[in-house]
């Protein structure tokens, strides 16, 4: 959770130096993750595979992340922000680590269990 309100500190910081209000619009797509995600979770469904489901659930949204955080890198760098790009990267290789983390998880445990 920490790691989240740096993420979020870190966009407000770049927002005010681009002159942004950072309170847009709700991402539809975030969004409808979130609800999959949900309904998921409502399933009857043993500890092992809810666990893997679980993980594959997070993953999609890190996988969503990271290709916005890379999308907006990339934008920053073709417009000379470099030190904003320099800010967005960082994001986009904590969220790459984050998705590795959950990678390595399910690889060592939780598919293990849930396939048997």
């Amino acid at each position: 959770m920490g790691e989240t309100k740096e993420h979020k500190a870190r966009l407000e910081e770049i927002c005010e130096s681009l002159d942004i209000d950072p309170e847009g619009e709700k991402c539809k797509a975030m969004e409808g993750l979130i609800k999959e995600a949900e309904s998921f979770l409502k399933e009857d469904a043993e500890d092992d595979i809810r666990d893997a489901g679980i993980i594959a659930n997070a993953q999609r949204m890190e996988h969503y992340e990271i290709s916005g955080y890379g999308t907006a890198t990339r934008f920053a760098k073709e417009l000379g922000h470099s030190e904003i790009a320099k800010k967005l990267h960082k994001t986009f290789k904590e969220e790459e680590d984050a998705d590795e983390k959950l990678n390595k998880l399910a690889e060592n445990r939780i598919n293990e269990k849930a396939k048997s």
